[in-house]
C-alpha cells in the first residue's frame, strides 16, 4: 500500500494521476491543496463535485462526539403587560414602557395583526424607541398589543448538519428537525404560536453585529463579562477584541481568537478553543482594564434555526449532536497529516486528481472519476461493515478511533485496492 502519511503526499499523488509536476513548475500545484479541501468538504457535506453529485455520509471520522447546546430564550411581552406605537409610514416604534433587553435583530408582531412582521433594526436595552425594518403601512396604533421574539439561533461554526435531533427537559422531548417550507405549511407565520417548540429547519444564518462592554462589566473573581441580553450561545466564534483606547482586561488580546461560554441570559466568558468552551473552561481574568469600549467582533455558521413556536415559560436548553467541519488541510512544513483515517486518505487524492483533469478540460477526467466514484463506495462499504459487525453479539471489535492507523487497505467491489 502507497505512504499517504501527509498532505504533500496528497498533493504529489494527485499532480502525478493529473499528469503535471509534484512541483511549483506546475501551474496546478498551488491549486493542488485547493483542491484536496474541496473534495473534503464535499465529502462532509454531500453536493456537487465537478461533474459529480456526492451523497452526504455520516463518516465516524468526522463525528464529533460531544454535544452542542443552544439555549432558546422567552418571548418579550407575553403578559401583554405594555404596548406599542406604530404611525403610518414610519420606520419607528415606540414602547410606553421601555424593554429591559435590547431588542435589535428580534421580529415583532402585533398580537391582533399579524399582516407585517417586523424586524428591529436598532434598539438599546432601556430605551422606549426602536427602529423597525420597513415603515408601518395602515393606520396609526396606539397603546396596540405587541411580542417580540428571536426567530433564528445561530449554529456553530463548524456545523455541517445534524446527526441527532434537538433534545430538550421537557415535552415532546425532542424537537422535530423539518425543512423551511413544510415548517411553513404546519405553522404558518400569519399567527403566532406561543409555547414550546415542537420542530425546527435550518436557514441561512445572519452576519452577527459586533457589541461593546466597558471595563466595569468585567468580573474578575468570576472571569465573566456581564451584558444584558447578549443573545450568546455556548460555543459562538471565533471572535476577535478590539478598542479605541485604554487597555483590555487582563489575560486577554486583540490579535487572539476566543470562543464564548454563555453562563447566564446576562454573562458569559471567554475561552482559548471551541472545546474549551463547550468544557466550560475559561480564559483567566486578572484585571479589569481600563477601555471604556472593548468590541467584540465575531462569525459564525452560515447556518441558524428557525422554530415553530415562541417560548413563554423557558428559557430551555437544547442538546444535540452534529457533524464538524473539521479543520481544513495545510500543507505549510510538509509534514501535515490529513485526519482522515490512513485507509481512507487516497480518496482525497483521487478527488483532487479528478478535480485537476475536469478543470484541464482532460478527457482522463471521466475515468479517474470513476476511479473516485468507487473509491468513495469503497469507504461507505467498509464505515458500514464496521456498523453492522458492531451489532454481532458476542464480538469484541475495536472502536473506531482505537483500531491501527495502517488497517487494511480499501478495496472497490471488483477486489481494486485503492491506496
Amino acid at each position: 500500500m502507497a505512504n499517504y502519511s501527509t498532505v504533500r503526499d496528497l498533493r504529489n499523488d494527485a499532480l502525478w494521476v493529473a499528469g503535471e509536476a509534484q512541483t511549483s513548475a506546475s501551474s496546478y500545484y498551488a491549486r493542488s491543496l485547493e483542491y484536496l479541501n474541496a473534495v473534503l468538504i464535499a465529502l462532509l457535506a454531500g453536493g456537487p463535485l465537478g461533474a459529480l453529485d456526492l451523497p452526504a455520509m455520516d463518516w465516524w471520522w468526522a463525528y464529533r462526539q460531544r454535544r452542542g447546546q443552544l439555549s432558546i430564550d422567552n418571548a418579550v411581552n407575553t403578559a401583554q403587560d405594555t404596548s406599542i406605537t406604530l404611525t403610518l409610514a414610519s420606520n419607528t416604534a415606540t414602547f410606553n414602557v421601555a424593554p429591559t433587553l435590547p431588542l435589535q435583530r428580534y421580529r415583532l408582531a402585533l398580537m391582533d395583526d399579524q399582516d407585517q412582521l417586523f424586524r428591529v433594526y436598532t434598539h438599546d436595552g432601556g430605551s422606549t424607541s426602536a427602529t423597525i425594518d420597513f415603515p408601518w403601512g395602515k393606520a396609526t396604533r396606539t397603546t396596540a398589543g405587541w411580542v417580540a421574539w428571536k426567530d433564528q439561533y445561530q449554529l456553530p461554526v463548524d456545523f455541517v448538519r445534524f446527526a441527532t435531533p434537538l433534545k430538550i427537559g421537557r415535552y415532546p422531548y425532542e424537537i422535530e428537525l423539518c425543512d423551511m417550507n413544510v415548517l411553513e405549511q404546519r405553522y404558518p407565520r400569519s399567527r403566532l404560536w406561543l409555547g414550546t417548540p415542537q420542530c425546527a429547519a435550518i436557514v441561512s444564518g445572519e452576519a452577527e453585529p459586533s457589541f461593546n462592554f466597558a471595563f466595569g462589566a468585567v468580573d474578575v473573581a468570576g472571569n465573566f463579562v456581564t451584558r444584558t441580553g447578549h443573545g450568546l450561545s455556548n460555543g459562538d466564534g471565533p471572535v476577535r477584541l478590539s478598542k479605541a483606547s485604554g487597555s483590555l482586561p487582563g489575560g486577554l488580546a486583540e490579535t487572539t481568537d476566543y470562543w464564548l461560554i454563555r453562563l447566564t441570559a446576562n454573562t458569559f466568558s471567554f475561552a482559548t478553543s471551541f472545546d474549551n468552551a463547550m468544557n466550560n473552561t475559561p480564559v483567566d481574568i486578572t484585571t479589569q482594564g481600563n477601555s471604556p469600549a472593548v468590541t467584540i467582533t465575531g462569525y459564525k455558521s452560515p447556518f441558524a434555526l428557525h422554530f415553530s413556536h415562541m417560548l413563554q415559560d423557558g428559557p430551555i436548553v437544547a442538546e444535540y449532536e452534529y457533524l464538524t467541519r473539521q479543520t481544513e488541510l495545510v500543507d505549510t512544513l510538509g509534514t501535515e497529516e490529513p485526519f482522515l483515517p490512513f485507509e481512507h486518505r487516497r480518496v482525497l487524492s483521487l478527488g483532487a486528481a479528478y478535480l485537476m483533469l475536469f478543470d484541464k478540460v482532460d478527457s482522463k477526467y471521466q475515468q479517474v472519476g470513476k476511479m473516485f466514484e468507487s473509491a468513495w463506495q469503497a469507504m461507505a462499504e467498509t464505515q458500514y461493515r464496521q456498523a453492522t459487525d458492531n451489532q454481532n453479539f458476542g464480538r469484541i471489535l475495536s472502536r473506531p478511533m482505537e483500531v491501527s492507523a495502517k488497517r487494511m487497505p480499501l478495496r472497490s467491489p471488483s477486489g481494486f485496492i485503492y491506496g
